[in-house]
């Protein structure tokens, strides 16, 4: 991954999150996989392919079972396992690399509904309102 990197959520209905740095899209996704131990993406439709921006794109729902440790989004209270299953999307996943490293990834949630880390808070019983001192 590249010193710069990013991650970000775009579009009409992108989750309130601000764009991410490579090293807390690592924290996020360790953070993710204590929590609902078989987090992925699951391709769907076309398999990824070159997109005329320089990026390879698919089409992703994000899943897992919270599972395992209990889960918090920063400022927000850690809610413990519910076994809860989640699947959000369709996602467009946007890759973008150099060579053999990651400059940044982008995901644009295409319909209405939750997506992102804070679907998951929610559909496990976390409160989006709910606010903890750090």
């Amino acid at each position: 991954m590249a010193e710069d990197a990013s991650i970000s959520f775009v579009g009409q209905y992108a989750p309130p999150m601000p764009p991410m740095s490579g090293a807390k899209f690592l924290g996020m996704g360790k953070m993710m996989t204590a929590s609902f131990p078989d987090f992925g993406f699951e391709q769907v439709g076309d398999p990824p392919a070159p997109a005329e921006d320089g990026s390879t794109q698919a089409l992703v729902y994000s899943k897992g079972t919270h599972s395992g440790a209990p889960f918090a989004l920063p400022g927000k209270p850690p809610v413990g396992p519910t076994g809860v299953v989640n699947r959000f999307g369709p996602t467009l996943c946007r890759v973008y690399a150099d060579g053999a490293k990651l400059l940044k990834v982008v995901f644009e949630p295409l319909r209405e509904g939750p997506s992102g880390p804070p679907a998951f808070y929610v559909a496990s019983g976390g409160d989006m309102n709910a606010t903890v001192e750090e």
